[in-house]
């Protein structure tokens, strides 16, 4: 049964290249991602030093600045999978979509590294949600300049259609932590949800929002009912991840128009699952 899904998902990843659905992907691409090859250049980490009381570490590479990261085997995993995504951002126009002076949100920060990239884009301010604890500490201690200046919120907490407590189910890395139920995880926590709307009003309600960022595990629909008011409002461009869930894309898609009609939408990059189904990796929003 494994092998007849392997074969199963190479034929349809090649049939998706084929009708122009991976356009964004060379042919020496779609043969990596095929034969489970890296399309991206692995980052080696060393240790330099371990907070054993947060699971941290301070990790050194040649690619970035000395980062903190989830203590676990192989970090450059995680990375990895960041600098995937850091590739579909640029290849679907994302870069173009940050203007300097932008408020930006950040709904799943992971240890900062997409809030890195929005303030040297020129971003005025960064909003970064992130509830897992590990995940939030590392953030504090990689922005802890851009948090002291302002030009960094941090919010310890996960995104919702309303607030209260969830709980979060744990991922064995710093990745994939989800309030979904039915995701694989090894542990769960409790943890705070709030509406983005209600964190924009109580922080900076004077401030346009120019660009709002969703990597949540499929918790986007419900974080997007969150934040209608800015939406409807703002008008921000987005780029919001729709591969956790079957429907993302539709579901996503019809949320956003009904708050905010003059959206023209793209959906961009792609993603697949065990089953061999393709879809949109994200819905972009401008």
């Amino acid at each position: 049964m494994k092998i007849i899904k392997i074969i199963m998902w190479r034929i349809n990843f090649i049939i998706a290249k084929i009708s122009g659905s991976l356009k964004r992907l060379g042919w020496m691409q779609v043969f990596k991602i095929i034969l489970n090859k890296p399309i991206v250049k692995p980052v080696a980490f060393s240790l330099i030093m371990q907070d054993k009381e947060t699971s941290i570490g301070l990790y050194k590479s040649d690619f970035f600045p000395d980062l903190w990261i989830p203590l676990q085997k192989n970090p450059g995993l995680d990375v990895d999978q960041y600098l995937f995504k850091y590739d579909l951002y640029h290849n679907t126009y994302i870069g173009d979509l940050i203007s300097r002076g932008d408020t930006v949100i950040d709904c799943g920060g992971y240890i900062g590294l997409f809030t890195l990239w929005c303030l040297k884009k020129g971003a005025k301010r960064v909003i970064v949600f992130e509830p897992e604890k590990r995940n939030y500490e590392c953030l504090r201690r990689n922005l802890s300049s851009y948090i002291d200046s302002g030009k960094v919120l941090l919010i310890g907490k996960g995104v919702w259609s309303t607030g209260g407590s969830m709980g979060l189910r744990l991922t064995e890395s710093g990745v994939g932590h989800s309030l979904l139920s039915g995701v694989e995880a090894i542990d769960s926590t409790p943890i705070e949800v709030v509406e983005i709307d209600t964190v924009i009003q109580d922080l900076v309600p004077n401030e346009r929002i120019g660009f709002i960022k969703m990597d949540v595990e499929g918790a986007e629909r419900e974080a997007l009912i969150g934040a209608k008011g800015a939406i409807a409002r703002d008008k921000p461009k987005m780029f919001i991840c729709s591969y956790h869930l079957p429907d993302d894309p539709q579901v996503i898609t019809n949320i956003v128009m009904e708050t905010q009609p003059d959206y023209r939408v793209d959906y961009t990059g792609f993603a697949s699952n065990d089953r061999g189904f393709i879809q949109e990796q994200g819905v972009v929003f401008t």
